[in-house]
């Protein structure tokens, strides 16, 4: 049975403590999960926050290269993905393949959206005085966020928080 690390700044890290993960219908061992402690878990939201202007100063076609690489390195191991998917969550692996293939669109057009997401501009003659007069918004990262996804499609779900963080240059812990 696979021993599982977390992934903390960028580093596996042992847990200090585990628990067996199981298939729900047959009950079978999966894997040994670890179990963040309260420290693991402010270790990654420093971590998070030490590397957010790093992802707030890339540019958006590298950050839409990431969210390719993803969907592409999601794709050639789809049915593996499935499968996994099939096993720890007791799904119909007709409906797990049906995830994985949502979940790989989710990244593109998140990639896609990388390039695009900037700001607006609105005209503002809807009220006296502002005849020629134009205002605008820009979207701007500010800092590191974290995301609770529920169980029931945890790859797409977690795709649709991680995405557009990424499309957009924001840090998740």
């Amino acid at each position: 049975m696979m021993k599982q690390t977390m992934l903390i700044g960028g580093k596996r890290v042992a847990g200090s403590r585990y628990t067996r993960l199981t298939a729900p219908y047959s009950g079978e061992p999966l894997a040994e999960i670890p179990l963040a402690t309260d420290e693991d878990i402010e270790a990654a939201i420093a971590s998070a926050h030490r590397t957010a202007s790093v992802m707030k100063s890339m540019p958006a076609h590298a950050r839409a290269g990431i969210l390719e690489k993803v969907a592409r390195s999601l794709e050639e191991r789809c049915e593996e993905a499935a499968r996994l998917l099939a096993r720890e969550a007791a799904k119909p692996l007709k409906a797990a393949r049906m995830e994985i293939a949502r979940t790989i669109e989710t990244y593109r057009i998140s990639g896609e959206e990388a390039k695009r997401i900037g700001g607006e501009t609105i005209p503002m003659d809807a009220v006296p005085g502002g005849e020629g007069k134009i205002a605008y918004t820009m979207r701007e990262p500010l800092g590191a966020v974290g995301a609770i996804t529920p169980f029931n499609f945890p790859f797409n779900l977690v795709a649709h928080k991680l995405g557009p963080a990424i499309a957009r240059g924001i840090r998740l812990c």
